[in-house]
Protein backbone atom coordinates (compact mmCIF):
# COMPACT_ATOMS: atom_id res chain seq x y z
CA UNK A 1 0.00 0.00 0.00
CA UNK A 2 0.99 3.33 -0.50
CA UNK A 3 0.24 7.37 1.41
CA UNK A 4 1.14 10.73 0.70
CA UNK A 5 2.35 12.69 2.91
CA UNK A 6 2.53 16.25 0.96
CA UNK A 7 4.61 15.94 -2.04
CA UNK A 8 5.59 12.45 -1.02
CA UNK A 9 4.43 9.00 -1.77
CA UNK A 10 5.75 6.09 0.34
CA UNK A 11 4.85 3.03 -0.34
CA UNK A 12 4.77 -0.47 2.11
CA UNK A 13 4.37 -3.63 2.50
CA UNK A 14 0.99 -4.96 2.66
CA UNK A 15 1.71 -7.76 4.64
CA UNK A 16 4.81 -6.34 7.10
CA UNK A 17 3.60 -2.59 7.28
CA UNK A 18 7.80 -2.39 6.19
CA UNK A 19 9.02 0.98 4.32
CA UNK A 20 10.11 -0.40 0.94
CA UNK A 21 10.75 3.23 -0.03
CA UNK A 22 9.48 6.70 -0.91
CA UNK A 23 8.71 8.51 -4.15
CA UNK A 24 9.62 12.26 -4.92
CA UNK A 25 9.60 14.14 -7.44
CA UNK A 26 6.51 16.15 -7.25
CA UNK A 27 6.91 19.97 -6.43
CA UNK A 28 3.40 20.59 -4.96
CA UNK A 29 0.94 18.29 -3.08
CA UNK A 30 -0.16 15.20 -4.36
CA UNK A 31 -3.61 15.43 -4.62
CA UNK A 32 -4.36 11.87 -6.28
CA UNK A 33 -2.33 8.27 -7.16
CA UNK A 34 -3.59 5.41 -8.15
CA UNK A 35 -1.62 1.76 -9.06
CA UNK A 36 -1.30 0.04 -12.38
CA UNK A 37 -2.25 -3.84 -12.47
CA UNK A 38 0.13 -5.96 -10.51
CA UNK A 39 1.21 -3.06 -8.83
CA UNK A 40 4.19 -2.33 -10.92
CA UNK A 41 3.66 1.49 -11.26
CA UNK A 42 1.93 4.66 -9.22
CA UNK A 43 0.20 7.08 -11.03
CA UNK A 44 0.45 10.29 -9.85
CA UNK A 45 -1.06 13.67 -10.18
CA UNK A 46 -0.20 17.10 -8.31
CA UNK A 47 -0.96 20.62 -7.03
CA UNK A 48 1.24 21.70 -8.79
CA UNK A 49 -0.12 20.33 -12.80
CA UNK A 50 2.18 17.47 -12.87
CA UNK A 51 1.15 13.84 -14.27
CA UNK A 52 4.02 11.07 -13.53
CA UNK A 53 4.22 7.47 -13.63
CA UNK A 54 6.77 5.87 -10.83
CA UNK A 55 8.05 2.05 -11.29
CA UNK A 56 7.43 0.66 -7.60
CA UNK A 57 10.01 -2.15 -8.27
CA UNK A 58 13.08 0.98 -8.29
CA UNK A 59 10.99 3.24 -6.57
CA UNK A 60 11.80 6.03 -9.63
CA UNK A 61 10.26 8.17 -12.14
CA UNK A 62 9.32 7.37 -15.29
CA UNK A 63 11.06 10.59 -17.20
CA UNK A 64 9.14 8.86 -20.57
CA UNK A 65 5.89 9.10 -18.95
CA UNK A 66 4.63 12.29 -17.43
CA UNK A 67 2.75 15.09 -18.41
CA UNK A 68 3.00 19.07 -16.71
CA UNK A 69 0.67 21.64 -17.40
CA UNK A 70 1.28 24.55 -14.35
CA UNK A 71 -2.14 26.12 -15.06
CA UNK A 72 -4.09 23.17 -14.12
CA UNK A 73 -4.29 21.74 -10.03
CA UNK A 74 -4.65 18.30 -11.11
CA UNK A 75 -7.53 16.83 -8.10
CA UNK A 76 -7.88 13.29 -9.23
CA UNK A 77 -6.31 10.92 -11.31
CA UNK A 78 -7.59 6.61 -12.97
CA UNK A 79 -5.96 4.49 -14.68
CA UNK A 80 -7.82 1.97 -17.07
CA UNK A 81 -5.54 -1.42 -17.88
CA UNK A 82 -6.98 -2.22 -20.66
CA UNK A 83 -6.52 0.74 -22.47
CA UNK A 84 -3.46 2.28 -21.25
CA UNK A 85 -5.45 5.81 -20.43
CA UNK A 86 -4.67 7.83 -17.67
CA UNK A 87 -7.27 10.20 -17.14
CA UNK A 88 -6.75 13.21 -14.62
CA UNK A 89 -8.94 16.05 -14.04
CA UNK A 90 -8.47 19.27 -12.30
CA UNK A 91 -9.06 22.95 -12.72
CA UNK A 92 -7.21 25.60 -13.72
CA UNK A 93 -5.79 28.23 -11.07
CA UNK A 94 -5.45 31.08 -13.21
CA UNK A 95 -7.22 32.49 -16.33
CA UNK A 96 -4.96 31.41 -19.19
CA UNK A 97 -5.46 31.41 -23.31
CA UNK A 98 -9.53 32.34 -23.01
CA UNK A 99 -9.96 29.37 -20.38
CA UNK A 100 -11.57 31.57 -17.22
CA UNK A 101 -9.89 30.48 -13.47
CA UNK A 102 -11.31 27.65 -11.68
CA UNK A 103 -12.63 26.24 -15.12
CA UNK A 104 -12.58 22.30 -15.01
CA UNK A 105 -9.51 20.79 -17.37
CA UNK A 106 -9.80 17.34 -18.32
CA UNK A 107 -6.64 14.88 -19.51
CA UNK A 108 -6.57 11.94 -21.18
CA UNK A 109 -3.41 10.62 -21.71
CA UNK A 110 -1.88 7.15 -22.90
CA UNK A 111 0.93 5.42 -20.15
CA UNK A 112 3.08 4.10 -23.34
CA UNK A 113 4.02 7.93 -24.61
CA UNK A 114 2.31 10.20 -22.24
CA UNK A 115 1.09 12.39 -25.19
CA UNK A 116 -1.62 14.52 -24.35
CA UNK A 117 -5.08 13.04 -26.32
CA UNK A 118 -7.36 16.38 -25.06
CA UNK A 119 -7.44 19.64 -26.17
Amino acid sequence: FAAVVVNRIFIFNAYTFDPIGHLTGHSSMVKSFCWTKNDQSIISAGFEGAIYEWKTEFCKRNESCEYTCKAVSYSAVAYDEQTQLVVAVGSHKVAEAGTPEGEVSLRVLKLADAQDQAP
